[in-house]
């Protein structure tokens, strides 16, 4: 089934074009902030499964790279400037000793360096993409030590330290 986006209707395109002026939309604060501790982007551009599908694509929102693009009349402009902050997938140094695997997903993945390795915690849907997200973060060195010594994931809400990312 092939997907053909369409036009705004006249109304939701006054309506967003009359919304740019309620926000700073030339305020690059948000981008420099979300930035910050920028590790690595995903190798590759993707986060792959076991089988080898994609999980993630980051080239798929690649239309978000430009700061200073207008959102189009069908998105509102704070969405859409939303989207733009938040949208480059990669790992980000938190502060000393914690990580993140930040926007490939619903949920952050966090990485805490131990004093005896890492201990990985993921609060997203599925247990293959938090290992993707995992191994992608495993091809940089994290303060010296890429080994992980525990990793757990969540299914959907639930926390569950039997369901884990990876098997120490």
């Amino acid at each position: 089934m092939s997907y053909a986006p369409k036009d705004a209707t006249p109304i939701t395109a006054t309506a967003n074009r009359e919304a740019r002026a309620l926000y700073a939309l030339d305020d690059v604060e948000d981008f420099e902030t979300s930035r910050r501790g920028f590790v690595a982007w995903v190798p590759g551009g993707k986060i792959l499964l076991d089988d080898g599908r994609v999980s993630y694509d980051t080239t798929a929102v690649a239309f978000l790279d430009d700061d200073a693009s207008d959102n189009p009349d069908t998105v509102n402009p704070s969405l859409w400037r939303q989207a733009k902050v938040i949208h480059e997938a990669g790992l980000y140094r938190v502060t000393d000793r914690i990580y993140q695997f930040r926007n490939a997903d619903i949920a952050n993945l966090t990485i805490v360096v131990g004093d005896g390795g890492l201990v990985v915690v993921d609060c997203a849907l599925l247990q293959p993409a938090a290992a993707g997200k995992l191994a992608a973060a495993g091809q940089v060195t994290l303060d010296g030590d890429p080994a992980v010594l525990d990793a757990y994931g969540s299914v959907v809400d639930k926390f569950d330290p039997d369901f884990p990312i990876v098997t120490p």
